[in-house]
């Protein structure tokens, strides 16, 4: 009867339709978002001075990362509280939010940010329709007569609507058959890919790496790196705006801040840390570091005889250093307290490693280590001082786009370069991030209904350093994997990939999965940054030629007959010997 009960709950928890709610809202959400940037930033171009365009562009940019930033210091708040807040006893909660296993509260944050992106659209109803061109002052009467021209086009959109579908393909052509645009827009999709991925998996290399909780991962990305990142922006912005810098000198200005920062990333290599000792996946239970291990070698002399559940996790630290997957593998006998204060005692296979005349105990959760926690600083500080460089030459790049297409396609540019960024980088870099990364998993969780569950512990050093499968002695077994959930930031990405049960060998040599991925992306990134430095150099070098060619034939030559000087009148020469005629 329980068995049914149990099997009808899954199939309902299965065919569950909760998932179009968060489709349509986030497509709600992109299609409010969709104009601004693309009609925003080419409206502001159109009414701005050239010269102050670009800083009123990075102004606009680096106030567009406060939002990531509160979002980050909201996550981080939502991230502490347990998911089902308000609904259960957190008493009862006995993990912390250090535990893998622990869920933030991520809808808190949805409801929060979606009331108040609602009240931030209300005051685009006031806007007028047209604003005076920068430099010239305002007369209303022309305000007025273009309102009511504004308002009579709207009765005429139908036939303005179907040119533009009928143009829309010749214009397409045209703006791709820019090479400088052709090339800055791979530029732009290898760039999301890069960005997404860090953005999404960030929090979650540096809680396995570094041993912190997600929640102050995402407070450190919130409070330095974002505000970094968007100081930096300004700076780019304000440095066109007061050397004056063309599209030559902007092209030259990011990529050398670009190809400077991708240096400085291969010192992350530098960082790094020893992996979790848990007893029977990478270590012994003599805790002798193996080095080559089954999936599920969990079982030992001194728990032989407990009839542990292998599927379970809930893992215990010994007072030996050594995590246990369970208390029940610990070979723990008794226990004192609940909760989160829960302390086992008389623990078989602690007291192995622990002293001979002691009472081995263990602790509910994970050991800690303390030496990947001091290496967190350096990291950290490499990081922002990288994307500090980054960010200050992204305003400069983002300039080239306006500059290098012609007016009337600069919103249309701007719309091409949202959507190939999004769809080509935005949409598949989570998924093979997360299949790469899933890669290094060393134990997969169980669901309640049948089949894998989420990762419980990875393999830092694969986490960083995967396996070139190469030389002899690698076991592989495949199997197909259901959806994955990264619970990091809260957010869904499913994924399939290829679970790989591997029994490591010498012989293989390592190759960077996470770090590696970034660093190749960015390889990428630099080879078409100096294709595009090549490209304006010969394109806008050449116009500026011709331009000065122009203007000396049209400049009369000094060297002359003197007649000529002298009888060489100006326009306002007459018009001051009319003047001083009518005064006689």
């Amino acid at each position: 009867m329980n068995r049914k009960l149990k099997n009808s709950g899954c199939e309902k928890r299965a065919s569950s339709h909760l998932w179009i709610f968060v489709l349509m809202g986030n497509l709600l959400h992109g299609i409010g978002e969709a104009p601004i940037m693309p009609l925003g930033i080419s409206y502001v171009d159109d009414f701005a001075k050239e010269e102050n365009s670009a800083f009123y562009i990075g102004a606009i940019r680096s106030f567009g990362m406060l939002g990531p930033m509160f979002g980050f210091l909201l996550g981080s708040f939502c991230a502490n509280l347990w998911v089902d807040i308000g609904v259960v006893d957190l008493e009862s909660v006995t993990i912390t939010p250090k535990d893998i296993r622990w869920v933030g509260a991520w809808w808190l944050g949805l409801l929060i940010c979606g009331i108040a992106s609602f009240l931030s659209s209300l005051p685009f109803w006031f806007l007028p329709y047209s604003i005076p061109k920068e430099g010239e002052e305002r007369n209303l009467k022309k305000l007025s007569e273009s309102s009511v021209t504004i308002q009579e086009d709207h009765c005429n959109i139908k036939p303005k609507f179907s040119e533009a579908v009928k143009d829309f393909l010749p214009t397409l052509k045209k703006l791709l058959g820019n090479p400088v645009f052709l090339v800055y827009l791979l530029l732009t999709v290898l760039q999301y890919n890069s960005v997404v991925g860090i953005i999404t998996f960030e929090t979650k290399f540096m809680e396995q790496l570094f041993n912190i909780a997600v929640s102050r991962a995402i407070l450190l990305i919130g409070v330095v790196l974002l505000p970094l990142t968007s100081l930096s922006m300004f700076l780019g912005g304000y440095i066109i705006k007061k050397f004056k810098l063309r599209i030559i000198r902007m092209a030259k200005f990011a990529c050398a801040t670009f190809i400077i920062a991708y240096l400085l990333s291969f010192l992350y290599f530098a960082c790094d840390c020893e992996v979790l000792q848990v007893a029977g996946l990478t270590v012994s239970y003599p805790g002798v570091k193996q080095s080559s291990f089954l999936k599920d070698d969990l079982t030992a002399s001194c728990n032989s005889d407990c009839g542990c559940e292998l599927n379970q996790w809930d893992p215990v630290c010994g007072d030996n250093g050594i995590t246990y997957t369970t208390a029940c593998f610990a070979g723990c006998k008794s226990s004192i307290g609940i909760g989160k204060n829960r302390v086992f005692h008389n623990c078989s296979c602690v007291q192995g490693q622990g002293p001979e005349n002691g009472n081995s105990s263990a602790v509910l959760g994970q050991c800690q280590r303390e030496n990947c926690s001091r290496t967190l600083p350096y990291f950290f500080t490499l990081l922002s001082i990288s994307i500090f460089i980054l960010a200050l030459g992204a305003t400069p790049a983002y300039m080239i786009m306006f500059r290098s297409v012609s007016p009337e396609l600069k919103s249309f540019a701007v719309g091409m370069e949202a959507v190939c960024g999004r769809i080509l980088g935005g949409l598949p870099a989570p998924i093979y991030f997360g299949a790469l990364l899933d890669q290094t998993c060393l134990r997969w969780g169980t669901k309640k209904c049948g089949g894998s569950g989420s990762c419980r512990v990875y393999d830092t050093k694969a986490f960083r350093l995967a396996p070139a499968f190469q030389g002899s002695g690698l076991t592989i077994s495949t199997e197909a994997s259901s959806l994955k959930s990264y619970r990091g930031t809260g957010a869904a990405f499913p994924m399939r990939h290829v679970h790989l049960a591997v029994r490591w060998n010498n012989s293989l040599r390592p190759e960077n999965v996470y770090l590696g991925l970034i660093a190749g992306l960015r390889s990428g990134c630099c080879f078409l940054y100096i294709s595009l430095l090549i490209l304006i150099i010969k394109r806008f070098s050449s116009e500026n030629k011709e331009v000065i060619n122009l203007k000396s034939t049209d400049v009369p030559s000094r060297k002359g007959p003197t007649s000529d000087s002298k009888n060489e009148t100006f326009p306002c020469a007459k018009g001051l010997e009319a003047k001083e005629e009518t005064h006689m």
